[in-house]
């Protein structure tokens, strides 16, 4: 009785976690999930977080043209003078002075010339601004393309279960007729039990590709921001499947000037130059504008002195250089020159990278194209094949295990069918992201 009720509040379980799935079904096509990806992603909202700190550097950077400006104030008491006239070991006579010192003014000091550091401060801010965007693009391409390809691995496992389940409703019915011929005294039993064994393999193929359905689902709803357990139907366009063609040449020169990489290195390099440009500035001396005013009461700057408030402005050039830079800067300029020789070589390696991936992604796309027409080909085969071997084993004229492997073949042959479609979409994409168009 205890067993009774436990199936049936699991079986009330299950129906409901059926119904609550079966709500949250959604329809995605890929232009929907590109842009649910982009708006949702957490990585890609990390990156966009980074480039408001280089814009922020940027802007640090342009400020440091401005004047430095200070203001200051003070109020001090001042004792009597105590004069030591006949030594300090005798009585000094005291002389009143004013005790209540008074003092408020500015300072300014406005740079001219620093050996374009300033300057350069203000560029290589930009340039690394400028790093962080394409390493923005680049994740948001890269995520794209991980989306992508779940995407298109969801598809392809849902047309393969479509493909199963039809396969093992075919075989429910062949079992059943070689059941008959079984009890007709014309077939082994042996017969039964291969034919058994197949069809439980393929209940088994069957549970796993439900389950590789549900991962991949989660997988996608993870970047997408959706529930885990919102059941998507991923839709491909004939639209999608109609790849233009392009040259591999063509693909090469659009890689070398908008990949990603490309990109980088190339930032990367006038990263280094300005850096050198920056240790080479303190070779220079540095020549500046100078100001105070002050507001002050007594006057004591000059003889004789005032009890009154006065002001006083001051302006000038300050100019200053640091001689022990010419020995203590020379191996950061060094240095530097190195790193930027190490980031030209590394511009030309990672050009030699480029070319290499633009190889290997055209030449498996030139290839899944191919395999598709040998697929389709293979397809017509299998199908005829399994047909004609069916007719010759109820005709008792083969042997189950030809049949059998008749059956396997076919359903071989649509699932690379099919595999093969979505691999030169694979390829295209692939292709795209190392271009930079992704």
């Amino acid at each position: 009785m205890i067993r009774t009720k436990e199936k049936f509040f699991l079986g009330l379980v299950l129906l409901n976690f059926q119904i609550s799935v079966h709500a949250q079904t959604a329809g995605l096509s890929l232009n929907r999930l590109l842009s649910g990806v982009e708006e949702h992603s957490k990585e890609i909202a990390l990156e966009k977080l980074k480039i408001q700190i280089s814009e922020a550097k940027t802007k640090q950077a342009k400020s440091n043209q401005l004047p430095n400006l200070s203001v200051f104030g003070s109020v001090d008491k001042a004792s009597n003078m105590l004069v030591y006239e006949n030594g300090i070991f005798n009585k000094p006579e005291h002389h009143d002075v004013i005790h209540t010192l008074y003092n408020t003014g500015a300072n300014l000091y406005l740079n001219i010339f620093d050996g374009f550091k300033t300057k350069n401060e203000i560029k290589l801010a930009q340039i690394l601004s400028e790093i962080s965007v394409t390493d923005k693009e680049k994740l948001v391409s890269a995520t794209k393309l991980k989306a992508i390809h779940l995407f298109i691995d969801l598809y392809l496992q849902r047309q393969w279960k479509v493909t199963m389940e039809e396969d093992i409703h075919d075989k429910e019915s062949q079992l059943t007729e070689i059941k008959n011929l079984y009890k007709a005294g014309i077939i082994l039993e042996s017969d039964v039990l291969r034919a058994e064994l197949e069809l439980s393999k393929r209940k088994m193929t069957l549970t796993e590709i439900d389950n590789g359905i549900i991962v991949l689902q989660q997988q996608i709803n993870v970047l997408m921001g959706n529930d885990d357990k919102t059941v998507l139907e991923p839709e491909i366009s004939p639209s999608e499947e109609q790849i233009p063609p392009f040259t591999l040449e063509e693909t090469i020169e659009l890689a070398l000037n908008k990949s990603f990489d490309a990109e980088l290195s190339h930032h990367e390099t006038q990263a280094a130059e300005m850096k050198l440009k920056l240790n080479k500035g303190n070779y220079y001396p540095k020549v500046g504008i100078t100001g105070s005013l002050q507001f002050s009461n007594p006057q004591i700057f000059l003889y004789p002195y005032n009890p009154n408030w006065y002001s006083l402005g001051i302006i000038g050039l300050k100019a200053s250089y640091d001689i022990s830079s010419l020995y203590h800067n020379k191996h950061k300029v060094e240095e530097s020159k190195i790193e930027l020789n190490s980031a030209h070589l590394h511009h030309e390696f990672t050009n030699d990278e480029i070319r290499t991936r633009i190889y290997k992604s055209f030449y498996q796309y030139d290839e899944a194209v191919k395999h598709e027409k040998v697929y389709e080909q293979n397809q017509k085969y299998a199908d005829e094949n399994a047909r004609i071997l069916k007719n010759a084993y109820f005709n008792q004229t083969a042997l189950i295990t030809d049949l059998l492997d008749a059956n396997l073949q076919q359903v071989k042959a649509k699932f690379e069918l099919e595999q093969s479609k979505m691999e030169i979409l694979k390829n295209y994409y692939s292709l795209k992201f190392e271009t930079g168009t992704l």
